[in-house]
């Protein structure tokens, strides 16, 4: 849908058995059973309309897809709405719209799981407009199974939309621990006592090293975009950078006829030698957000190398 292109869901097979998929132009479905808490789950992806018309639709068809599960329910990402005037800036609150969407949240007897972090989901390209319009809409039976989940709001990079994430806390497992510690103290424990102490302290100890692992590869990853330069020019405006790239892999990722050992192979299809011109003149720069110095990325052939902390040779 517009710039986003469609709806992607990813899961992991040993944590979500899947059962079933349905498919919309504005939301995608995935029930299954949810492994660890032996629960049926079912998760709406959305992808909300501009129009109010079209919102009012597509509300009435998601209505229908609660009311008739059974299991637990989560609805998440953008639903192109606020639902109050302190969730946007820089905007006029629409107080019609917003009671549109309300009735519907109330009319499913949904419930909006607050987000921490950030204040707001999205923003314009220029920070004068921003607004919260992705979260997390689920049933009332959630919290029976996951009773310390929280959401939050991480932080922007180069889209528009903010990422949002439901966590489990750490108070559970340390609430266990603390109360078998008492135990402990007392004397009363049991072998159970000591099983459950063990998964506790498994459980606690996965979470930080999923927490370590996410903080490591944002501070891999976490790059924003300068610009292009090509035949000597540096352009910087960002629907010519996305026609370059877009031009240049949709090439690069056609079936080549012959494969070249060096650059200056000479192979039989125009669109090879074009790529291979292409890869001559097309230099991309990056910058860390959390370093000042550059980070030059040229493209070339066979593998990437790093040849120091602040030049890339990126070989393809």
């Amino acid at each position: 849908m517009g710039m986003s292109g469609g709806i992607i869901c990813l899961w992991n097979n040993l944590v979500l058995l899947k059962s079933n998929i349905i498919c919309n132009e504005n939301y995608v479905v995935v029930d299954g059973l949810w492994i660890p808490g032996d629960v049926h789950i079912r998760w709406i992806t959305v992808y909300s309309p501009q129009i109010l018309s079209n919102k009012i639709a597509l509300w009435s068809l998601v209505l229908q897809l609660t009311v008739t599960w059974d299991g637990i329910l989560v609805m998440m990402r953008d639903f192109n709405e606020v639902r109050e005037a302190g969730d946007h800036y820089g905007s006029v609150f629409n107080d019609r719209q917003a009671k549109f969407f309300n009735d519907f949240i109330e009319g499913a007897s949904l419930i909006d799981i607050p987000l921490g972090g950030y204040n707001y989901t999205w923003t314009d390209k220029w920070g004068s407009k921003m607004s919260k319009l992705d979260r997390f809409l689920v049933s009332d039976n959630f919290y029976e199974s996951f009773p310390h989940i929280t959401g939050v709001i991480l932080e922007k990079g180069i889209p528009d939309h903010r990422p949002i994430l439901l966590k489990e806390s750490h108070k559970k497992h340390q609430e266990i621990l603390s109360s078998i510690d008492v135990k402990i103290d007392h004397g009363t424990t049991s072998e159970d006592d000591f099983i459950n102490r063990k998964d506790a302290l498994k459980s606690l100890s996965d979470l930080a090293r999923m927490e370590a692992k996410d903080l490591s590869q944002k501070a891999k990853t976490k790059w924003a975009l300068e610009g292009i330069m090509k035949n000597d020019v540096w352009i910087k405006e960002p629907g010519i950078v996305k026609a370059e790239f877009m031009s240049h892999f949709s090439h690069r990722f056609q079936q080549p006829t012959c494969i070249p050992t060096s650059l200056d192979t000479d192979c039989s299809d125009p669109s090879l030698l074009a790529n291979v011109t292409f890869l001559k003149d097309l230099f991309l720069v990056m910058r860390s957000t959390e370093q000042s110095e550059n980070v030059v990325v040229i493209v070339h052939r066979d593998r990437m190398v790093s040849l120091s902390n602040s030049l890339l040779l990126f070989r393809i």
